[in-house]
């Protein structure tokens, strides 16, 4: 999906002056990448013979055998998948990649495990920086897969989850802290620390990276409405909603950096489609290939699935969307810093005082730019509560209270509330809990 909404107002862009342009790079063919190393150095996937490894300095392509590879550090161990041994036989299992000393199987796991009727049996989703820890899920019987966390010296622990599936996707740089989701109605996104807890960081979706120290959780979230990219912040214990295109359906943060650049999915809604974007604070969302272009980058023409970043925010890895899908690596060209477009930028919605158990609340936020501008309650469901009809709205703060009533004017019960924004082009959202 292109976001040519944005692309005029994105050509406007104020970037400091740097000596090196962006650059893009396509993979060899059949290539699919689900991992880069801290700092840009590797990245890691799929291909025909197996998984790969591939030296971004000089476009060296290394097969390494194994079935799957999700994660890489900068001395190129790989945390994946291999053909083992299990206590039921031959299965897919868990294993990290040494360079020295190649692949090595994760022990068995706890009680012992299940192998499914396609022979699944255990799976590595992330590693951290040191490779000493990796993540990911197993299975416990036919029904039910188990988060986990693996560390070298401390062996397997089994993180929190509600007595359904689960399942660990990320790992954080010191590997203290674990995101995924867990299965309740739907699932949900949650992120673990310290291990085994969870904290559910939202209502469905699920978490998909973090940076080094886990402070910033890349996830999705979800009512009614479609999923959206948020970004779970440690330090105040709330989702920063990122703000997508009013037009677009989905969105889904993929990746943080330390410096909170996310990357991430748009979608029309179609199957296998979408567009990657890039979130700088301060500058706001963008299409990913226009921001790359503008950057001075060459040949770019599709970012559909943006999967991993750099600890600073500089390097990207992903594959396109559409199929055949393909491997791609960006490299911005500078750690994308002293950008300026504040066109493109809504506030983050915020409701105080939140819990709320007086008579009323009220909704501040911020407005970079003018627009015709509209605020509408959801239930935990979806259902429409209340709607704010603000027309245009100039540049700068603004407030209002919402009495905690519906349309129809009765009061609603006590609860979680979602509070959607539309200002021009773009959406965010903010929670509310009714006492």
């Amino acid at each position: 999906m292109k976001f040519n909404r944005l692309l005029s107002i994105f050509m406007l862009l104020t970037v400091a002056v740097s000596a090196q342009v962006a650059s893009f790079t396509s993979l060899p063919a059949g290539c699919l990448s689900y991992g880069m190393s801290p700092s840009g150095t590797f990245i890691t996937g799929v291909d025909a013979n197996g998984c790969f490894v591939y030296k971004t300095a000089d476009s060296t392509l290394t097969s390494i055998g194994g079935i799957e590879a999700y994660g890489i550090t900068d001395a190129g161990i790989v945390g994946g998948s291999i053909a083992g041994t299990t206590p039921f036989g031959p299965a897919t299992v868990a294993a990290i990649y040494n360079p020295s000393s190649g692949w090595t199987q994760l022990p068995t796991v706890p009680g012992g495990g299940y192998v499914t009727g396609t022979g699944d049996y255990s799976y590595i989703f992330g590693i951290s920086d040191n490779g000493e820890s990796v993540c990911g899920m197993y299975w416990v019987n036919g029904g039910k897969t188990t988060a986990y966390v693996y560390n070298t010296n401390a062996g397997y622990t089994a993180l929190q989850d509600i007595g359904q599936s689960a399942r660990a996707n990320c790992i954080s740089g010191d590997g203290q802290v674990a995101g995924g989701w867990w299965q309740d109605a739907s699932r949900v996104p949650i992120r673990w620390s310290p291990y085994p807890s969870a904290t559910p960081i939202g209502q469905f979706g699920e978490a998909n990276g973090t940076n080094s120290t886990g402070s910033y959780v890349a996830a999705s979230d979800a009512v009614a409405f479609g999923n959206e990219p948020i970004i779970w912040d440690a330090a105040s214990g709330a989702a920063i909603f990122i703000p997508i295109p009013a037009g677009a359906v989905d969105g889904e943060a993929m990746a943080v950096s330390d410096n909170r650049v996310v990357v991430g999915i748009y979608s029309n809604g179609g199957f296998g489609s979408g567009a990657g974007f890039i979130n700088i604070p301060g500058i706001g969302t963008v299409d990913l290939v226009s921001y790359l272009t503008t950057l001075g980058a060459t040949g770019v023409t599709n970012c559909g699935f943006p999967q991993a970043i750099s600890r600073n925010g500089r390097y990207i890895s992903g594959i396109t969307s559409g199929f055949p899908r393909k491997a791609w690596f960006a490299d911005l060209g500078q750690v994308p810093t002293g950008l300026t477009n504040p066109e493109l930028e809504i506030h983050t919605l915020a409701a105080y005082p939140n819990p709320v158990a007086s008579a009323q609340t009220t909704l501040a936020f911020e407005l970079r730019k003018s627009a015709e501008t509209n605020v509408s309650v959801f239930d935990v469901n979806g259902k429409l509560v209340r709607t704010f009809s603000l027309g245009q709205l100039s540049t700068g703060k603004h407030e209002l209270v919402w009495d905690l009533t519906a349309d129809n004017g009765t009061k609603v019960a006590a609860g979680k509330y979602f509070a959607m924004m539309v200002s021009g082009t773009l959406k965010t959202k903010a929670y509310i809990i009714v006492q």
